[in-house]
């Protein structure tokens, strides 16, 4: 299912005139600090339907999964995250609180 998505986003990203290349095999291990655990955090705010969430989660899914990274995707169509601030705020408490899960070392964010 996941291949299947990958290259459906690719071929979404060109339909668009956007620059495309097919996911490339994990970047090799030696390239990077061992057993450093990294969390990459993102929010979408849009609304249903749109197709822009959809590739930029997409991409950031094979971004992680490439680099060996946790994927931590929020939608907050509730909005717990922005807690009654504008939908900008939720980037806050998603940051915060994989800061404050044990289990990364590092947190890296993407809008």
């Amino acid at each position: 299912e996941w291949e299947t998505e990958k290259y459906s986003v690719i071929q979404a990203l060109q339909g668009l005139g956007g620059p495309t290349s097919v996911a490339r095999s994990a970047v090799v291990s030696s390239s990077r600090v061992a057993n450093l655990k990294i969390a990459l955090v993102t929010v979408c705010a849009y609304p249903e339907g749109t197709l822009l969430p959809h590739l930029a989660s997409s991409v950031h899914r094979i971004y992680a999964e490439r680099h060996g990274y946790t994927y931590i995707h929020h939608r907050d169509e509730e909005g717990r995250l922005a807690s009654g601030r504008p939908k900008a705020w939720a980037k806050v408490r998603a940051i915060h609180e994989a800061l404050e899960d044990s289990r990364f070392d590092w947190v890296l964010w993407a809008d």
